[in-house]
């Protein structure tokens, strides 16, 4: 980003003079030629103030350096979340069964930066709400692009650099973006309210949200370094599921390898009674629920000792097995089902491995 060049600049800008101090001196020191001395010296301040002029005039990051699709964002978004899915379960579980405590992983992150957005906006009318806008739209943008709500009752909104698109980790890019991307929507539902509620039929009731005078937000953005954060409570736990879930997704694998590594036998334990469910979430409720159903009968004609087993079964062993236990299923969902099976046991073991967990 053009901003983050010109921070570059200035620190150019300090080498420069340094290194010309110290060239001055050793030339005159070491030739006694003062002229030299001075030349040097001259060259060296001309490129200090081109520099410093054109940081002086540098305006806003450029919209076009801004990104303009906000669903091509929330794709990425997402893949970075699934990515770190399974880590995120795995450590969700442990925190649940309380083998570790949550402020301990909170000190776990004090290594990322993180930026956090206070949006307070105006409050739309019921009957706006009722197109299918039933959630402020600064909220809806800001968690796509990668930020979650961190407490119930606050407007507090966070992200960890690590989980924003590398072009809107930057707070002026931000800013840009939030500007451009927020008159967009609330000009189409400018535009859905002049059909649903139009002006011969409400002359006044809905006029501002017809015009749009009725849309506005004001934020604070602001962007801490690495270090300079705390997360904790005192005798109260606030945070939000989606918050929490945030913070496991970013923890170093190395960080928290040691955190397990104080109590690997307790974590094992935990994670050996993990059932078939956990390989399930992406399959529909209904066969998710006949599968858990015949878990047992599974274990056994496969000899599965923990889930993570799984991994080394047959797809088609397993296909055939399911069909004999779920005959009314289409043998080619099943066939989908055995995949799901097999790859996400595999993905954890993969995680546990970097976890220094292994059976």
């Amino acid at each position: 980003m053009k901003t983050m060049n010109f921070r570059n600049h200035l620190k150019f800008v300090s080498l420069i003079s340094t290194v010309s101090l110290v060239m001055i001196v050793a030339v005159v020191f070491l030739t006694q030629n003062v002229f030299l001395g001075l030349l040097i010296g001259l060259i060296a301040d001309s490129v200090q103030i081109v520099t410093y002029i054109l940081w002086f005039f540098q305006k806003e990051v450029p919209m076009q350096e801004v990104p303009k699709q906000v669903e091509q964002i929330h794709r990425y978004v997402t893949l970075k979340e699934e990515k770190n899915k399974i880590k995120e379960e795995l450590i969700s579980r442990l925190v649940n069964e309380g083998v570790i405590r949550e402020t301990e992983l909170y000190s776990l992150i004090r290594n990322k930066e993180i930026v956090l957005a206070f949006p307070y906006g105006k409050g739309i009318p019921a009957g706006i709400k009722n197109l299918g806008y039933r959630r402020p739209s600064h909220m809806i943008l800001l968690e796509k692009i990668g930020f979650v709500r961190a407490t119930r009752n606050q407007n507090l909104m966070v992200a960890f650099t690590d989980n924003l698109p590398k072009s809107l980790r930057n707070v002026d890019s931000l800013n840009i973006f939030l500007k451009t991307e927020l008159p967009k929507t609330w000009k189409q539902i400018s535009e859905e309210t002049m059909k649903k509620f139009p002006s011969s039929q409400y002359p006044q009731k809905f006029e501002k949200w017809r015009t749009g005078e009725g849309f506005g937000v004001m934020y604070i953005l602001s962007k801490s370094t690495a270090q300079d954060f705390v997360i904790d409570y005192v005798n109260r736990e606030s945070f939000t599921l989606e918050f929490k879930k945030h913070v496991w997704r970013v923890i170093d694998h190395s960080r928290l390898r040691n955190a397990i590594k104080k109590r690997k036998h307790q974590v094992k334990k935990i994670v050996s009674k993990i059932s078939i469910d956990f390989l399930l979430r992406d399959v529909p409720t209904d066969a998710r629920q006949s599968i858990i159903t015949h878990e047992d009968a599974i274990k056994k004609h496969f000899g599965i000792k923990v889930f993570t087993d799984y991994r080394f079964a047959d797809k088609e062993k397993m296909t055939d097995f399911l069909s004999s236990l779920l005959p009314k299923v289409d043998r080619s969902m099943l066939s989908q089902y055995s995949s799901i099976i097999i790859v996400e046991s595999l993905e954890c073991n993969n995680v546990l491995k970097q976890l220094g967990i292994s059976f």
